[in-house]
């Protein structure tokens, strides 16, 4: 008996040709809620897997997004390249994508736990250095209070100004994130922009933003200028012999 994957291989493959005639109308309805969920797109690179005749490929790259889509019937794969030779297409299998993975020379990760299943997500837990150093912010009395119930008390109070009361200030977090900075600059080629050291660090918003002003060499408290969203990417690096930002914030 066959396997459910080769049942539908088989069966999507004899319909590409067919496809639009028979499934479009009603696949093409997801498509511009899709691209609205992933906007902006200008720049991002987006992979379509199970792309079909590459309809969403179509979409994401009008968007301006750089898109590869991949698809395990090479029949598919074909019309897509017929309906759209500008966008990269290739038979692939969405359990063995054919992607090198990133090599990642260390890998650290604040010990809580958020941080710690973010990092196991990205199969990486079980290389992982627990520093308490990549802790969230001490927000110490004001834990698990909003901003605006803390100013109702505090008029004018500001996280990155005015710290936490028995909790940690901007230079408390910023002593922990130079630390941090200290040991990625000890790792071997760290400081070597061609080719150098690559090092995962999984953590939390406040934090991570102090950890990007220090990189450059900012107050702590500058880190208010880097917002940070939830699952996002970030890449702190070098451009010549001065380290910069290269990718923030960038959705993943």
């Amino acid at each position: 008996m066959a396997s459910f994957r080769d049942a539908e291989l088989g069966g999507w493959s004899k319909r590409a040709a067919s496809y639009d005639e028979l499934f479009a109308a009603l696949t093409n309805q997801v498509i511009a809620p899709i691209v609205e969920i992933l906007e902006p797109l200008d720049g991002r690179h987006v992979l379509d897997v199970g792309c079909g005749p590459g309809h969403l490929a179509a979409a994401l790259a009008n968007k301006g997004a750089v898109v590869e889509g991949i698809d395990f019937a090479a029949t598919m794969v074909g019309k897509a390249r017929e309906n759209y030779p500008a966008i990269t297409f290739r038979e692939a299998d969405a359990e063995a994508l054919p992607y090198d993975a990133v090599a990642f020379d260390r890998v650290l990760c604040s010990p809580l736990s958020r941080a710690r299943e973010t990092c196991e997500l990205a199969g990486l837990g079980d290389r992982a250095e627990l520093t308490d150093d990549l802790l969230e912010w001490d927000y110490g009395d004001y834990e698990g209070r909003t901003s605006a119930d803390i100013r109702a008390d505090r008029p004018g109070w500001l996280l990155w100004r005015d710290g936490c009361p028995d909790g940690e200030s901007a230079a408390d977090v910023g002593a922990r994130a130079d630390r941090i900075v200290a040991d990625l600059l000890a790792t071997p080629a760290a400081a070597d922009e061609e080719g150098g050291a690559t090092v995962a660090v999984f953590a939390h918003g406040h934090v991570l933003r102090v950890l990007a002003a220090r990189w450059l060499d900012l107050p702590p408290a500058d880190g208010q200028l880097f917002g940070l969203g939830t699952a996002t990417l970030s890449r702190l690096g070098w451009e010549h012999d001065y380290r910069v930002i290269q990718r923030w914030n960038a959705p993943v």
